[in-house]
C-alpha cells in the first residue's frame, strides 16, 4: 500500500470512529418526557334495575294458581338504575308450573364491552346452564349479543321451572332463589 492509501484508510476508520462516538452518546443520554395525560372514559356494565317485573309465569293446571316472581337488584350502582347483580325468586304452586325472566344488560360506558361471562350462583358461565335448587330447575342462558357497544343493551332469559317429579304431589309448592352477575371486559 502507498502513503495516500494508508492515510485514506486511517481518515475512514477516525471517521468511523467519531460516528460511533456520537451515536453512543445518543443512545446514553437520558430521555425526559415531560407532559400530561388524562383518561376520560368510564366503565359501567350492569343490568336496568328498572325492570323489575321483566317476567312470565305460567300455570300448568287449568285450576291452579298462577306462580310469582320476583327480580330485585344488587351490588354497586354503576349509574342511575343500573347495578351488577340480580337475584330472582320463584315461587310455585304446583309442579309444571314455569316462569320466564327477561334481564336487560346495559352498557352505560364511554367504551365497548365484551359479555366475558355470566355469574350464577358463585359459578361463572359462558353457555346455557342448567342449575337445580330443591324442586326448581333453573335454565340460564347467556345474552343475546356478547359485544355491546357504549350505550348499547342487550337481553337475556333464565327459565325457573317447578320440576314434574313422580315424588312430588299436585298440592306441593316451592321457592328459590338465584343470583345472576355479569363478568365483562373491554372490548
Amino acid at each position: 500500500m502507498n502513503k495516500n492509501q494508508k492515510n485514506i484508510m486511517i481518515v475512514g476508520l477516525l471517521g468511523v470512529l467519531l460516528v460511533m462516538s456520537i451515536a453512543y452518546a445518543a443512545f446514553a443520554s437520558q430521555l425526559t418526557v415531560n407532559g400530561t395525560a388524562s383518561i376520560t372514559s368510564n366503565w359501567c356494565i350492569g343490568f336496568d334495575s328498572t325492570r323489575s317485573t321483566d317476567y312470565v309465569a305460567s300455570k300448568t293446571h287449568s285450576s291452579g294458581t298462577v306462580p310469582t316472581g320476583s327480580i330485585t337488584f344488587s351490588g354497586p350502582t354503576c349509574s342511575t338504575n343500573y347495578q351488577t347483580n340480580a337475584s330472582l325468586v320463584a315461587n310455585f304452586k304446583q309442579p309444571g308450573d314455569k316462569i320466564v325472566y327477561t334481564l336487560t344488560i346495559a352498557n352505560k360506558s364511554s367504551v365497548a364491552a365484551v359479555i366475558d361471562s355470566i355469574q350464577v350462583d358463585s359459578t361463572s358461565i359462558t353457555s346455557t346452564k342448567v342449575v337445580t335448587k330443591g324442586n326448581i330447575k333453573y335454565t340460564v342462558e347467556m345474552p343475546l349479543s356478547t359485544s355491546l357497544a357504549a350505550n348499547a343493551t342487550t337481553t337475556m332469559q333464565i327459565t325457573a321451572e317447578f320440576q314434574n317429579d313422580t315424588n312430588i304431589s299436585q298440592s306441593s309448592t316451592g321457592s328459590e332463589t338465584i343470583n345472576v352477575g355479569v363478568n365483562a371486559v373491554q372490548a
